[in-house]
């Protein structure tokens, strides 16, 4: 069947943060890279991607709609639009399926999983996740290690069709190759973008970092972007850390101007993130660290989740225990040291994202799979 249009039902688009909100916007632009017609809906809007991909995104300061009442207002979009016909709907969430199956127009439904929005249901959620997915035609998980996690807490969907797609990246440019700081007197700037979330491990973050202050000359500065309901255990742990050679500063929400100079500028990117304290949480894929790896940063991150999938130990990156402080410590000593090594691996994340990672590749998988179909 030739694909021709398709519906992209999503909660919101930046400027709301989060890897889900940023998948939404970037697969309806994708698919019209792609030669498909786009209708992107949203609780708040429907719009109609230009011929470049670019969305008239929700303006900054919006809230997001809480999440019954999201429900219902795409619910009532579908009435509006129900004599409107598509090749194929893609709901980026397994919520935003559920109109689609009120209306009893789920036949050509793609349900995309990240982890956390299904592995952390339980009871009767649990049950509704599981009947929404049976339903899908097609399944997209974002890495293996989320379709093995949702298998396991589902095991009835592993008969299910389904592909694993990687995620792309979130800018197209980045910094030269080979730029990195070599001056010494300079601070060595590391970086996190997340958000502020218990997956995420940023308190490790910050005592990891606070430890390489302590054992190295160089001054350090650590920036750490993003908001949630972390931010103040993270504030905590940065006023407990009592850093002297340096600073380490929350900078809350960003631009996407600032986070693209915050990009090009750092030595190193640091995202640590563990599922210890909760096993259902894992990292699904990690958008944020395909973005540094983008921009030739190296990256020193957990090995729990989709990024072990991407990321070759000492090839082209780090991956280090949520738990095991001396191992991040180490690593991030080993390339604040080295700057050689750091163009080394910043280099190698940089070749592996543009040969591998790209948002039209993630649909053209997705298309591909619903041809065979």
């Amino acid at each position: 069947m030739s694909q021709s249009s398709i519906l992209v039902i999503a909660k919101a688009i930046p400027p709301f943060i989060g890897g889900i909100e940023a998948y939404s916007a970037e697969i309806a632009s994708a698919y019209v890279q792609c030669g498909l017609r786009v209708t992107l809906l949203t609780p708040e809007a429907c719009i109609e991607p230009g011929v470049d991909g670019r969305l008239n995104r929700s303006p900054q300061g919006a809230k997001a709609a809480p999440q019954w009442i999201a429900l219902v207002k795409i619910l009532a979009s579908l009435w509006r639009l129900r004599k409107k016909e598509w090749s194929w709907v893609h709901a980026t969430s397994w919520r935003m399926a559920l109109p689609v199956l009120l209306m009893g127009t789920g036949r050509r439904l793609v349900i995309s999983v990240h982890g956390r929005e299904v592995t952390g249901q339980q009871g009767l959620m649990a049950r509704l996740a599981g009947w929404v997915l049976r339903k899908a035609r097609l399944i997209v998980y974002v890495s293996e290690a989320t379709r093995r996690e949702v298998h396991h807490y589902f095991p009835e969907l592993v008969t299910a069709s389904s592909v694993v797609a990687w995620n792309g990246t979130s800018f197209s440019e980045s910094r030269p190759a080979g730029e990195v700081s070599a001056n010494l007197r300079d601070p060595l700037r590391i970086l996190t973008v997340a958000r502020l979330v218990k997956r995420k491990n940023l308190a490790f973050a910050v005592a990891a970092v606070a430890k390489l202050s302590s054992e190295i000359t160089r001054p350090v500065s650590y920036v750490i972007t993003g908001t949630g309901a972390e931010r103040e255990a993270v504030a905590r742990a940065i006023r407990d850390a009592g850093v002297l050679n340096g600073e380490i500063r929350l900078a809350g929400y960003v631009s996407d101007d600032e986070l693209q100079c915050l990009y090009r500028d750092a030595d190193i990117f640091l995202h640590p993130q563990s599922s210890a304290h909760d096993a259902s949480d894992v990292e699904g894929f990690g958008i944020s660290i395909v973005d540094a790896m983008s921009h030739g940063v190296p990256v020193v991150c957990g090995k729990d989740g989709g990024p072990s999938e991407y990321i070759s130990h000492g090839e082209n990156g780090f991956l280090v225990g949520g738990l095991d402080l001396g191992e991040a410590v180490d690593c991030l000593s080993l390339l604040a040291s080295n700057q050689a090594l750091r163009q080394r691996i910043g280099e190698a994340g940089r070749s592996f994202v543009r040969e591998h990672m790209s948002w039209p590749n993630h649909v053209s998988k997705v298309l591909k799979e619903l041809a065979a179909h």
